[in-house]
């Protein structure tokens, strides 16, 4: 895009914009039962669905459709998109290896000629992972292998998260735009970071930690390996040294308000695209800010179905890029 695209491109984010969710739009959504969140989400503009994965499938597709109409490259975006191809190289493995149903198990989200979940399952189906995106074939092949020969669900999944962060890692290396490289380092760290902990509380080896983890620039994934190895308490305290110190003391009062510091925290560093113009990163935050957005609504809507408080739900939610 040339420069005189972003200004168009970001004009029409900004209008945009206006309808996200804020703050007080989210407390409504918590305040009200589960029939009106769907009302609610309907007078700001929403489909009317019956269930919460049509009405998040449904604005999910609306958004990028919108990104259509003001982007014509949109392949600078993929690097968003590669952990949905990667989810489906774990459900098509599952399905193939573990018996899992196919019923709802794919992501067949975002723009059109990408990489579709039928064909990931036929490439897989037919051991033809020479088929797949370079960035996938080689975690297709370890983690079809793992499943297969020792029915370890949990480590082929973890090869397959590790395979998708080096991906949107390098993706973000290539890329010239802060909001892309910042939103694939943060990433990954953080993933890093749910990774150590669960293989902690799990108490899993160095050897397979350190196989897990993808290196990146914000943490040592060699003394996080070492703390997880140890105890939980190991990694909070190597935390502690870093920049997401304040993860640890979060971490310590729940994971899930852990995850929830983790969005809020990218939210923040992609806060200040709002003041830019003329580059397309403020269209990059609008569509990591939409998908903030959609993860709030998943989890009000999966709270309330559950009966959870209101207090508990209020832990739980993002804090809002408008």
């Amino acid at each position: 895009m040339a420069k005189q695209e972003y200004i168009y491109g970001v004009a029409r984010v900004r209008a945009k914009e206006m309808s996200l969710l804020n703050n007080q739009a989210v407390e409504q959504l918590i305040g009200a039962k589960e029939e009106d969140v769907f009302s609610l989400l309907a007078d700001r503009g929403w489909e009317r669905k019956e269930t919460a994965e049509e009405l998040l499938s449904a604005e999910r597709e609306k958004m990028w459709k919108f990104i259509e109409e003001i982007v014509d490259d949109l392949s600078v975006f993929d690097v968003f998109l590669y952990k949905n191809d990667f989810h489906n190289l774990k459900a098509a493995i599952k399905m193939i290896c573990g018996g899992v149903k196919r019923d709802r198990v794919f992501i067949d989200n975002g723009p059109k000629g990408r990489i579709s979940p039928e064909k990931i399952l036929q490439y897989c189906e037919t051991l033809n992972f020479s088929s797949l995106p370079e960035r996938m074939r080689t975690a297709a092949k370890k983690a079809y292998t793992v499943y297969l020969e020792t029915s370890d669900s949990q480590l082929s999944d973890m090869l397959i998260d590790k395979a998708a962060l080096e991906a949107i890692l390098k993706a973000g290396e290539a890329s010239s735009n802060q909001v892309i490289q910042d939103y694939a380092e943060l990433l990954c760290a953080t993933s890093n970071i749910k990774t150590a902990l669960r293989c902690a509380a799990l108490q899993k080896s160095l050897s397979l930690i350190r196989e897990v983890l993808a290196p990146c620039k914000t943490l040592d994934v060699e003394s996080l390996a070492r703390g997880a190895a140890s105890s939980v308490d190991a990694v909070y305290q190597y935390l502690e040294k870093t920049m997401y110190g304040q993860a640890a003391d979060i971490a310590r009062e729940s994971f899930s308000a852990f995850e929830r510091w983790c969005d809020d925290f990218l939210t923040e560093k992609i806060r200040f695209q709002k003041y830019q113009s003329f580059s397309i990163g403020p269209i990059a935050a609008y569509i990591l800010a939409k998908e903030n957005e959609l993860k709030t609504v998943r989890v009000i809507l999966l709270c309330k179905k559950n009966q959870i408080p209101e207090e508990k739900i209020r832990e739980r939610v993002r804090a809002m890029y408008v």
